[in-house]
């Protein structure tokens, strides 16, 4: 039986979902001004300060008085300001981003005195295995999961208590609210779900607020239940009452988040709040901030809350995807800032350390869960004769646009960051040209690495250390080579020396000719048998071991699979969270195959084709002469097209996959050990590569460019509910795109641009590829 309910006020931050950014961030700063003269206008007034984004920026905006008013009300607690910058999709983000994710509010509040100890995540969202050891870093050690809305259903079982305490691999300790969704349901059989962070709103404050003559107050999200606006204001929390029943929650105390999308203070609070209290229809409510509750339930219940660790997969990795080209420019711009890091440990400087402030900023922008405008409430998609081209679309495409331009921006901030550095401390001036070299793995590795020669320079002639050994390299095209590399250390940074061509020297050579495809290839590791037409008959060892044999019942090795639901509608319905039962696969259309390049250090086998609709697509497998390894680049060219579709590389094998290793931004995951009770099974955001063994052989596949994998088969919008990881089959499924959400992912777009994968044979770590760049 609850006996009293502590509800929490605050914005949700949707940068760009509601308006464009620029607009939503001016009406998120007039909402700070209201907060603070309802905080100077009652005592008992409460503010919740969501992102602490909100804050940076609000300082950056405002004169000092008002500065100074926001100030007061934190230290007064009437405000409370949560550790998290932006509201991240937090698997996206490297190991540095996770570092930083509290540090401006850890900064912040430790220069003006107010105390920092609680984090909340709304909306969306899961959380790595190491979240609690970033938190304790930073001295947060309270969370507040407020995700579970449109798409969302976490936990995904009834597992995962309400409160727990989450341990990180170092120790550190986090303890989580959880309320989360109502667990009683599937996402299928439910009309709608109530966004858990609106959940005050829905259940307590707009029905009050409709009897007491306050107006009807906002929805929040998709409230789906018309029967509740019927209904008294006590039935209403009586629903609320009847679920935590059914979950059996055991405690007296309960928090409601009353909360919206980027939502105003509601002025009339404190006095709703009263006059429900003074009713005595509904348990005693108390106006409050996080922390205060979280204090109050550690202090009572302490020794009885459970502890769990590992990681919590969430669905929302596929709103990465809908964007394929962005989140390709924001994992580029993720390895340039590491490096633009690890050189500014090395040489500080003021001036970088702003530019390296400004990388972050980019990149946490990106990272943040919204992707654009809703189309809630415009479902231009789902329109009689929608085209893209129609003018309705433009505001949509505008704001796009805005999540894109955050990764450019990122981008070149830390590459301008690594100019920078590296030409102050390390150019010669001996008239040598230097590329910058480094390896990212804590463990020694050589390789191969790609570098760039520039346009018009001369072509590549010799490559050598800086003590004179001399390199093996080869040319790639567009000026672009792949040179072998010496052992480096663990994150060692070292120059290369480079020689190009004299204007003597030069030689226009004639571009490729495709040369007709081999029977078969081999080096000391595998063979590979083609088809006619260039596919892969059979992937085996020297020894006759099969790896892959074509048949009907696997996707082609290593090539492109198209994916048209049927009978499937966009809808929000079911929080849009239907399975998709039926699908089609279309087969490739084979225009061209055969044998590109021979080179020193590999050959390389170039297949053409394309798919139903103007889908075209190049495909160029790089084989290695003396490496266990497969590297791929698909070439994509989509039109625009509103229907629905996935696109993926099928890299299937033979046998049982018997153990899954998801190479997290900072950590190893076993998926059948180490997932949170209700953690997502479909697919998984590899930052740095998945590894499967079967048959007694390790293969790990890595992609820098679209991390989204599913495990042993395609599995997306399947919405698998089983309680543990299972994956019978071998092989890895990469969803490079995707058209199937209907909220604020760009979902009709045209695709112009290359995607890398890597196969590596009896590999079973991380993939951290080496880095080069022009000095």
């Amino acid at each position: 039986m609850i006996k009293k309910i502590y509800l929490t006020h605050h914005t949700h931050m949707d940068i760009g979902y509601t308006d464009l950014p620029e607009e939503v961030m001016n009406q998120q700063r007039t909402f700070l001004d209201r907060a603070v003269r309802e905080c100077r206008r009652s005592p008992q007034y409460r503010w919740t300060i969501e992102s602490a984004h909100l804050l940076k920026d609000y300082l950056e905006h405002r004169p000092q008085r008002a500065v100074e008013d926001i100030f007061r009300c934190l230290r007064t607690g009437q405000m409370e300001l949560m550790g998290f910058e932006y509201q991240p999709l937090l698997e996206l983000c490297s190991a540095s981003e996770l570092k930083r994710v509290c540090s401006y509010a850890k900064q912040v509040a430790g220069e003006n005195h107010f105390p920092v100890s609680c984090a909340m995540l709304n909306d969306i969202g899961g959380w790595p295995a190491t979240l609690p050891d970033v938190c304790a870093r930073s001295g947060i050690r309270y969370f507040v999961s407020g995700v579970g809305a449109f798409q969302v259903f976490l936990p995904w079982t009834r597992e995962l208590p309400h409160l727990f305490r989450h341990r990180g691999p170092e120790g550190g300790r986090l303890l989580v609210w959880n309320l989360g969704i109502d667990r009683r349901k599937t996402p299928v059989q439910s009309k709608a779900l109530l966004a858990v962070y609106g959940l005050g709103a829905n259940y307590i404050i707009n029905p009050w607020m409709k009897a007491l003559g306050f107006g009807t107050g906002k929805k929040v999200e998709a409230e789906g239940n018309t029967r509740r606006e019927q209904r008294s204001p006590e039935e209403v929390y009586h629903e609320l009452e009847e679920r935590l029943n059914a979950e059996q929650y055991p405690y007296e105390e309960l928090m409601l988040q009353y909360g919206g999308d980027n939502r105003w203070p509601n002025p009339d609070l404190p006095e709703i709040i009263e006059r429900i209290n003074a009713s005595g229809k509904l348990p005693e409510i108390e106006l409050t901030t996080p922390s205060r509750f979280m204090e109050l339930m550690e202090q009572r219940y302490g020794a009885d809350i459970p502890e769990y660790s590992g990681m919590l997969a969430d669905p929302w990795v596929i709103r990465c995807n809908p964007a394929s080209s962005s989140l390709k420019c924001y994992r580029s711009a993720q390895r340039g800032y590491l490096l633009a890091e690890r050189l500014a440990g090395q040489y500080p400087c003021h001036r970088m350390e702003w530019l390296l402030n400004e990388t972050a900023d980019w990149l946490g922008l990106y990272s943040d869960h919204t992707c654009g405008l809703s189309t809630w409430h415009a479902p231009l998609l789902r329109k009689p004769g929608a085209e893209p081209g129609q003018r309705e679309f433009l505001p949509l495409r505008q704001s796009w646009r805005a999540k894109l331009f955050y990764a450019e921006a990122a981008n070149a901030s830390g590459r301008e960051a690594i100019r920078a550095l590296a030409g102050r401390n390390l150019f010669r001036g001996d008239g040598n040209n230097l590329w910058l070299v480094w390896n990212p793995a804590k463990q020694p590795q050589g390789g191969i690495a790609e570098f760039y020669a520039g346009r018009d320079q001369g072509k590549l002639k010799r490559v050598t250390t800086l003590n004179g050994k001399e390199l093996r390299f080869e040319e790639k095209g567009f000026h672009r080579y792949l040179v072998e590399l010496p052992a480096l250390s663990g994150n060692e940074v070292t120059q290369l020396l480079y020689e190009l061509e004299t204007d003597q020297d030069r030689m226009e050579k004639p571009l490729p000719v495709l040369q007709p495809m081999p029977k078969s290839w081999q080096n000391r590791f595998f063979r590979l048998d083609f088809a006619h037409n260039g596919a892969v008959e059979c992937f085996s060892s020297l020894e006759g071991e099969t790896f892959y044999r074509r048949s009907g019942a696997l996707p082609g090795f290593l090539e492109p699979v198209l994916e048209l639901p049927q009978d499937y509608q966009l809808s929000w319905t079911g929080a849009g969270m239907a399975p998709v039962e039926r699908c089609v696969y279309p087969s490739a259309r084979w225009q061209s195959a055969g044998l590109l390049s021979h080179g020193i250090l590999s050959d390389v086998m170039e297949r053409r084709g394309c798919f139903r609709g103007g889908r075209r697509f190049s495909l160029q497998w790089r084989l290695y002469h003396d490496m266990p390894r497969i590297d791929v680049e698909l070439f994509l060219a989509k039109p625009e097209t509103l229907e629905l579709e996935s696109l993926y590389l099928a890299a299937p094998l033979d046998g049982q996959g018997k153990e899954w290793i998801l190479h997290t931004a900072d950590s190893a995951v076993n998926l059948a050990e180490d997932l949170l009770p209700g953690s997502m099974r479909d697919s998984f955001y590899a930052h740095r590569g998945i590894s499967c063994t079967s048959n007694g052989r390790t293969w790990t596949m890595f992609s820098p460019d679209a991390p989204v994998v599913h495990p042993g088969s395609i599995r997306h919008f399947r919405w698998l509910m089983e309680r543990d990881f299972n994956s019978e089959a071998a092989g890895f499924y990469w969803q490079i795109h995707h058209n199937m959400l209907i909220t604020d992912s760009p979902a009709f777009q045209q695709i112009n641009d290359c995607f890398r994968f890597s196969l590596l044979l009896n590999h079973s770590g991380p993939v951290e590829e080496p880095q080069a760049f022009i000095v």
